[in-house]
C-alpha cells in the first residue's frame, strides 16, 4: 500500500481507521477480561452516587464524577457500568478522529493517516478505555478543544477546553498556554478572549453547582503537594504522605516551599524522578506484589522515543503559532507532573494525542530528507 494510493483513498483509509479503533476498544472493554475498577475508580463511582444523593463529597475534580451521575440517571435503575464503558469506548474513538483532523491541517494525508493508525492501537489509549478513570474523558476534551481552537472557533473551543479542566483541573495550566500563544498573532486575540470568556463561564458553572451543594470543592491539591515532597516517583507513591506533623498536614503549601528551601538538592531530584517516571524508557516495576514484566514496561516506554519525536516535531516547526498551540498539553501537563509527580503510565494520556501528532511531523521531516 503505496502513500499514492492512501493519499487518493484517505477518506476511506480514515473510516477503516476509525472502524479499528471503535473495533479494539470495544474488545478491550467488554471483552479482554481488562479490570475496570481500582481505588480511584472506586472513589470517582462513589462521588458520582453522592451527587444522585445529593450529599456531595470532596475529593477529586468533579467533571468526571458529574458524567458518570449523568449517565447513570439516564439508566435509571438499570446497572450504568455499561454506559459507562461505551461511554470511554466513543470518547476513545473520538480522540483517533481529532488527530486526523488536526494532523491533516498540515500533514501529508499518508502521514496524517499514519498519526491516527498509531493513536488507534497506542497501548495506553486503548487498556484504559476500559477503566472507570477521568483519563480517557479529559484526553477527549482536551483534543476536541484543540481541533476547535485550530478551527478558530474560540466560543466552542472554550466550552470543551473548560470542560476538559473540569473533568482534570491539571489540564487548566495547558488551556491557559494556548491562549497565551494564540495572544501572540495580533489577528487571533478577540477570538482568544472569547475562548477564554467561554472556559471562565464553564468555570462559574461549577461554582454555582458548588454554591448549590450539588458538588463539593475538589481537595486533592493539597495531597499531591505532600506526596510530592515525601516520596520519589521512581519509587512510587504512597497513598499517603508519611512522616508528616499534623501541622505540616494542615499547610502544603507552606510544607512544599518550606521544603524545597531547606532541601533542595533533594527536591531537585524528586522533580527529576517525576520527569523520569513520566516519559523516561524504563518505568518502575508498579506493585511490589503484582510486578510489571519485562513487555510490559517495554511497551510502557515506548513514551520515551514518542516524546523525542514529538521534540523534533516541535523544532520542526517552532516557526508555526499552530505547531505551539499543538504542544500546549506536551508543555503544560509535563511542568505540572514535574512540579507534583508521576506514578502511572496513563498521566501521559491527555498528551499522547497531540505528542503524536507532533511526532509525525518529526516524521514527515525525516521522510522527505530520505
Amino acid at each position: 500500500m503505496t502513500a499514492a494510493w492512501l493519499e487518493a483513498h484517505a477518506r476511506q483509509a480514515g473510516l477503516a481507521i476509525l472502524l479499528t479503533a471503535l473495533v479494539l476498544r470495544l474488545y478491550m472493554a467488554f471483552l479482554a477480561g481488562v479490570p475496570h475498577l481500582g481505588s480511584d475508580g472506586l472513589t470517582y463511582i462513589e462521588m458520582a452516587d453522592a451527587i444522585l444523593d445529593g450529599t456531595p463529597m470532596s475529593f477529586f475534580p468533579n467533571g468526571y464524577p458529574i458524567l458518570l451521575a449523568a449517565l447513570a440517571h439516564l439508566m435509571g435503575e438499570a446497572d450504568p457500568q455499561p454506559a459507562w464503558l461505551l461511554m470511554n469506548v466513543l470518547m476513545s474513538t473520538g480522540i483517533v478522529a481529532f488527530v486526523l483532523l488536526i494532523a491533516g491541517r498540515w500533514l501529508d494525508p499518508a502521514l496524517a493517516l499514519a498519526a491516527a493508525a498509531v493513536i488507534a492501537v497506542w497501548p495506553t489509549q486503548l487498556y484504559y478505555t476500559a477503566q472507570f478513570l477521568s483519563d480517557i474523558p479529559s484526553a477527549f476534551f482536551l483534543t476536541f478543544g484543540i481541533h476547535l481552537a485550530l478551527r478558530q472557533q474560540p466560543v466552542a473551543a472554550g466550552c470543551v477546553l473548560g470542560i476538559a479542566a473540569l473533568v482534570r483541573d491539571s489540564l487548566l495550566p495547558s488551556v491557559l498556554l494556548l491562549a497565551a500563544i494564540g495572544m501572540v498573532a495580533p489577528e487571533r486575540r478577540r477570538g482568544v478572549a472569547r475562548l477564554l470568556l467561554a472556559v471562565g463561564v464553564v468555570q462559574a458553572l461549577e461554582w454555582i453547582l458548588e454554591a448549590r451543594g450539588v458538588t463539593a470543592p475538589s481537595s486533592t491539591a493539597g495531597l499531591n503537594l505532600l506526596l510530592a515532597v515525601t516520596s520519589m516517583s521512581t519509587e512510587g507513591i504512597p497513598a499517603a504522605p508519611p512522616g508528616l506533623s499534623p501541622e505540616q498536614m494542615a499547610h502544603p503549601w507552606a510544607t512544599y516551599f518550606r521544603f524545597a528551601l531547606e532541601h533542595p538538592g533533594t527536591f531537585i531530584l524528586q522533580r527529576l524522578a517525576s520527569l523520569y517516571e513520566l516519559w523516561g524508557p524504563w518505568p518502575n516495576a508498579g506493585d511490589p506484589g503484582d510486578p510489571r514484566g519485562v513487555l510490559v514496561r517495554l511497551v510502557i516506554g515506548l513514551r520515551f522515543p514518542l516524546l523525542m519525536l514529538a521534540l523534533g516535531g516541535l523544532w520542526i516547526g517552532r516557526r508555526h503559532l499552530e505547531t505551539w498551540m499543538i504542544a500546549a498539553p506536551l508543555i503544560g501537563l509535563t511542568a505540572v507532573h514535574i512540579a507534583f509527580f508521576s506514578a502511572s503510565p496513563r498521566f501521559t494520556i491527555p498528551m499522547e494525542p497531540t505528542a503524536i501528532v507532533l511526532a509525525a511531523l518529526a516524521v514527515q521531516r525525516l521522510v522527505k530528507q530520505a
